[in-house]
This record gives C-alpha cells, structure tokens and sequence, in this order.
C-alpha cells in the first residue's frame, strides 16, 4: 500500500476523492485476496487464524486512523453522510470483534466465509460512504491533523497509535 506523505502538498486543492479511491481501492484488493485464500476449502485453522491476524495488524489500524480522520472533519459532513459512517463503523467493529471471538471459539470454515463474506461488504459500505462524505473536500479545505491522517493512511505500516 503506498501513497506520498507528502500527497497533501503535491494535490493543492484538489479534491479528497481520487486519493481516497486509491487507497480503499488497496485496501478492499488486499483484503479480498487474503480473505478469499483463506474461505478457500483446502485452507486450516491456521490459513483462517493468519488472515484474521493480518486484519487485526494491518487494515484494522488504517481503519481507526481513518475513523478518527473522519471525527475530525465531522463538522464539514453532513448529518446524512455523518450516520451512514457511524453505522458503516460500527458495523466493521463489530464484525472484526465476531471474526476474533468465532474463530478462537469453533474454527468452522462456513462461519468464516459467512462473516468474512459480510466484513467485506462492510468494508465497501465503509469506503464508499468515507468518499461520497469526504470525497467534494479539498485538501486546502481539511484541517492540517486530517491531512496528516489521510497521507498515512497509504503508507507502508501505520499502527494504532498514528
């Protein structure tokens, strides 16, 4: 996953949404990928464990940072726009907690695909309500800790404390 640190500078005040289109468009590729490896039937307990780890340690950290990106522009998304997000999160939470709980519980490839299949379309709900709200901003529009926020969220490692 790659975006510039520096992607705020270099867009002016051009709009959020291409950049946000590229970097969910990696995140939603890359999620797919490991996920449907993982609900694949020759894949174990320890393929389904990898992949949930790997979304515990890399897409789950990009999605805190850009739940708080999204709280720190909230007063320029409208009340629409700002409940389809609060939903869509909740949402995402609560299945990453599912996923976590189920898969230490039982290990059924069924429940698994069942709930990966569900993180997913979470996920796409999640990226496309975060660029319909924030996709007509600018860069100039946004304050500097949201820009600082949205140029890591490509970045090659972001964690939770970012």
């Amino acid at each position: 996953m790659t975006a510039a640190p520096a992607a705020s500078q270099a867009l002016g005040d051009r709009q959020l949404l291409p950049t946000l289109q590229t970097i969910h468009g990696q995140w939603l590729q890359n999620a797919h990928k490991m996920l449907e490896s993982a609900r694949r039937s020759e894949a174990g307990i320890l393929c389904r464990s990898a992949a949930v780890r790997s979304l515990n340690t890399d897409l789950s950290p990009r999605l805190h940072l850009e739940r708080a990106l999204v709280e720190s522009v909230g007063q320029m998304v409208e009340p629409r726009h700002a409940a389809q997000l609060w939903v869509a999160a909740e949402l995402i939470a609560t299945l990453d907690w599912q996923l976590d709980h189920e898969l230490g519980r039982c290990h059924r490839a069924n429940e698994f695909s069942i709930l990966t299949r569900k993180f997913e379309k979470a996920l796409g709900h999640w990226c496309r309500a975060v660029e319909e709200a924030l996709g007509p901003l600018s860069w100039d529009d946004i304050p500097e800790q949201a820009r600082q926020r949205l140029a890591l969220l490509g970045a090659k490692e972001v964690h939770h404390d970012s």
